[in-house]
Parts: C-alpha cells; structure tokens; sequence
C-alpha cells in the first residue's frame, strides 16, 4: 500500500509537470493513463485535477467501462457532456473565459454545431442556442 501511495504521488508530480499554463484556448494536453486493474489509475487521475483547475484547465476523465459497449461512442459522449459541465460552470465563475470557449467552439465547429448539439444535447446551452 505505501508504496502504491508513492509511486503515485511520482506519478502525479510528473503529471502535473505536463500542464504548465492552461488558461489559453490555443493550448491542451490530453493524458491517457493506462495499467491493471487496482493499480491505482483512477486515484491518480483524481489527484492531478486540483493542479489542473489551478492552471486554468478544464478537468475531464473518462474510464472504460464493458457494461456500456452497447451505447456506441459512451466514452467519448460521457467525456463532451462532461466537457460542457466544466464550461457551464465557467458561465457562472468566469465570464470571459466562458465567452472565449464558447466563441472558439462555435468557430472550429462551424456548421456542424447543431448535429454535434443532437448528440449532446447541453452543447445547445454552452453555446446559447
């Protein structure tokens, strides 16, 4: 157990050397953490998103889960609707930020707003539509 601890505080700090300034849309980072079961993976996810938050970055995970292979593209519409949680919360504690993000969505996504919005049905309030 101790040792678990500590090669995952390790993890974390090298981790967490990957996010240097978050707070601008030009930059992202995406971390896949991979391993057998019970070796800790969600813990030290769960323990980067504080660093994350506090550089100005949007914290979103998602883990595999066999119970949903029924659903095509779970994975990837659990991890946008919870991409647009974080966004909506920045409606509410930081404005223009929120502005920023919302306006770059709407310019990369272009067109293709309203049937990404049908997938996901809370884009449609992200981007106030």
């Amino acid at each position: 157990r101790r040792g678990s601890k500590l090669a995952r505080r390790r993890g974390s700090k090298k981790i967490a050397e990957l996010f240097p300034d978050l707070s601008s849309t030009n930059s992202s980072e995406v971390v896949f953490i991979s391993g057998e079961s019970g070796t800790g993976k969600t813990a030290l996810a769960e323990s980067i998103k504080g660093v994350v938050r506090r550089r100005g970055g949007l914290y979103i995970s998602g883990k595999f889960d066999l119970q949903n292979l029924r659903e095509p593209y779970y994975g990837i519409i659990s991890l946008f609707r919870q991409l647009c949680g974080e966004i909506l919360e920045l409606r509410r504690t930081n404005k223009d930020r929120y502005q920023e993000l919302r306006n770059s969505i709407i310019s990369e996504v272009g067109d293709e707003i309203l049937l990404l919005a049908n997938v996901v049905p809370v884009l449609e309030e992200v981007i106030e539509i």
